[in-house]
């Protein structure tokens, strides 16, 4: 039994307006009416088809909004979080869900213009389209951290249509508490209006910047009792049995660190390629010292890592340094591999 006509925890990302009034009209959807979509007050019933006026009046919620103040500013002193007590900057002060619906399938409604959907390959190279989620209480500080590249992606490959002008976006993930859906996370990115080409090959450094973490920094705790193969630090710096924990426990620790400079390096790039001109040659330039400046950090984390898990002498830190430069190196070249950048062509 569930509320949500998504599911658990499902993400949203909507366009932001002056007022309540305004951000509803800009997130109105563009497609064809369902058929058989009617308000609550109009006959939708748990068997009608969900549909934008079912969805948005749907009897099972009640949200109370945050008043604003006579400025128009929403005074945050009037309440915290439901979930961990901490003073909250939310639009919304509190919700309440009522159980009474079965939803009559697992998969989410596609046709939200709201829902914030990613496609990926799964096993057999088969395209799949998933929501991305916010990662609960119990899941490892490297999955919070690596959360806003599939928000990213998902603002990539379902551009708002017809957007020409810079516009704050808050996306809205809500949180891990499956029964009652009390904690909610807001990131909030500027993406402007951005051609097809300039989104390809953005999402092409997002799959590179996958490829490069996934052999360097990323800690692998989904498999946590295995050793992860084709992780360059681990095979540099551990014996061919080791399982490498001591050093991925350290890279899982510090993620929120290199995630973070590597957001902001990247949300640098959107802006850099979306003010080049049509005609812009240099758009390969841009992307190669992204390439650089994303190296670089990751070089400096797995640094900071090594100086506190080779507790021996400064001579075998030192070894140790050059060995992470050179595994460095080595898997950047072998991500650049495959994924290369893009030619002159695909910039014009």
């Amino acid at each position: 039994m569930t509320a949500c006509i998504h599911g658990n925890r499902p993400a949203y990302s909507f366009r932001t307006g002056a007022h309540l009034l305004e951000t509803i009209w800009l997130n109105l959807p563009c497609s064809l009416p369902v058929n058989g979509d009617a308000p609550v007050w109009d006959g939708a019933d748990e068997s009608s088809p969900p549909g934008f006026l079912k969805v948005l009046t749907w009897r099972s919620r009640r949200i109370l909004l945050a008043p604003p103040d006579e400025q128009g500013h929403r005074d945050i002193s009037i309440g915290c979080c439901c979930y961990c007590g901490e003073p909250t900057n939310k639009l919304v002060k509190s919700l309440l869900f009522r159980p009474g619906w079965q939803r009559p399938s697992k998969e989410p409604w596609w046709e939200d213009p709201l829902l914030l959907r990613v496609e990926n390959k799964n096993n057999q190279g088969k395209e799949t389209k998933v929501v991305p989620f916010w990662p609960g209480p119990n899941d490892p500080l490297e999955d919070h951290a690596t959360t806003w590249r599939n928000v990213l992606r998902g603002l990539l490959q379902y551009p708002i249509v017809n957007q020409t002008d810079p516009a704050p976006f808050h996306h809205t993930l809500v949180g891990a508490s499956q029964a009652l859906y009390k904690h909610t996370e807001t990131l909030i990115v500027n993406m402007p209006g951005l051609g097809s080409n300039v989104r390809r090959d953005l999402l092409k450094e997002l799959e590179w910047l996958k490829e490069f973490s996934r052999k360097t920094i990323a800690a692998r705790t989904m498999e946590w009792e295995k050793r992860p193969k084709g992780h360059v630090v681990i095979d540099a710096l551990c014996s061919p049995s080791a399982k490498g924990q001591a050093i991925r426990s350290g890279l899982c620790a510090i993620s929120f660190l290199a995630e973070k400079k590597l957001e902001e390096a990247f949300e640098s790039l959107i802006q850099k390629l979306a003010s080049a001109a049509p005609a812009d040659t240099d758009a390969q330039a841009k992307l190669l010292d992204w390439r650089k400046e994303a190296s670089e950090i990751i070089r400096q984390n797995i640094r900071r890592v090594v100086d506190f898990a080779i507790t021996r002498s400064p001579l075998r830190r030192g070894e140790a340094r050059q060995q992470v430069n050179e595994s460095v190196r080595k898997a950047s070249i072998d991500a650049t591999a495959d994924v290369p950048l893009i030619t002159k062509k695909g910039a014009k």
